[in-house]
């Protein structure tokens, strides 16, 4: 941890932290309307999900090749804009083409082929019903760009985006020891993250072992999730040999706002937990 580091972490609830270098979380939109560019980082994407990115082809068949590097078992599917009008309107989504391995690609997956028409093109990473995949993709072509760039749509949507408060507990831990949770009660904790893409640690403690779990929510994603919408965090609290306390989560984002964390009792009796988020551009 360097000294920029040390200055500018703010911890929620003091606690003991090591520090790990893992994949980070950023930005995917969970349907069409919301595609933008791929990013340069690594991606977090959790069981069921789907992450969906947009290009735009000349369409005059020049090859487009999609890479794919990832840690887990999510793959991506290539649609062509008819294929997602046709989805949207009852029928079943059917793909131009899947990533699939190639020994000659430097990436995991690999898709290679074009277009005859001038369009935008649609390309979805999915996650099957267990597990967390991270993973990093890549689109190009001689006559490929992106209407949405990943950074432009991160600004737009992260920054302009005010937190709404739970209707549920709003409780967040007392900043001279453990908090308390009644089995099943929810607390949400929330933290301002300047978007300077500096790595985020959150680290949590809990006693008994293990009772409370806690995931990580975008300001976006926080104001589809205060409308009903059924959408998931970016990320969840998991084990790490590595960091200190039960369950932890380390990724960054582009993009400024207030971020929140659920913490929840999982289990059946009273539990105690500590909260601590640390990072180069957090506050309170």
């Amino acid at each position: 941890m360097n000294g920029n580091f040390g200055r500018k972490a703010v911890a929620l609830v003091l606690g003991l932290l090591m520090v790990m270098t893992s994949a980070v979380s950023v930005f995917a939109a969970s349907g069409p309307e919301s595609a933008t560019a791929p990013g340069d980082g690594w991606v977090q994407i959790q069981a069921g999900e789907s992450q969906w990115y947009t290009f735009h082809d000349e369409g005059n068949n020049n090859q487009i090749l999609v890479k794919m590097n990832v840690s887990g078992q999510a793959g991506f599917a290539v649609y062509t804009p008819a294929e997602v009008a046709a989805w949207q309107s009852g029928a079943a989504l059917t793909p131009v083409g899947n990533g699939s391995a190639d020994a000659y690609s430097d990436a995991d997956l690999t898709w290679a082929g074009n277009f005859n028409q001038s369009d935008d093109y649609y390309v979805v990473v999915s996650q099957g019903d267990s597990g967390t995949s991270n993973y990093n993709l890549s689109i190009s072509g001689a006559t490929v760009w992106f209407p949405i760039p990943a950074e432009a749509a991160m600004t737009a949507t992260e920054t302009a985006t005010e937190m709404t408060p739970a209707t549920d507990s709003v409780t967040t831990p007392a900043a001279d020891g453990p908090a308390t949770l009644q089995p099943g009660e929810e607390a949400v904790v929330s933290f301002v993250y300047d978007g300077n893409s500096g790595q985020i640690l959150a680290s949590l403690d809990s006693n008994p072992d293990s009772a409370v779990i806690f995931s990580v929510w975008t300001p976006t994603q926080w104001q589809l999730r205060s409308e009903g919408q059924d959408i998931a965090p970016i990320g969840q609290g998991s084990y790490n040999a590595y960091v200190a306390g039960d369950l932890s989560w380390s990724g960054n984002f582009n993009g400024a706002g207030i971020y929140n964390i659920i913490v929840k009792n999982n289990s059946s009796q009273t539990a105690t937990y500590t909260l601590t988020v640390t990072g180069d551009g957090v506050s309170q």
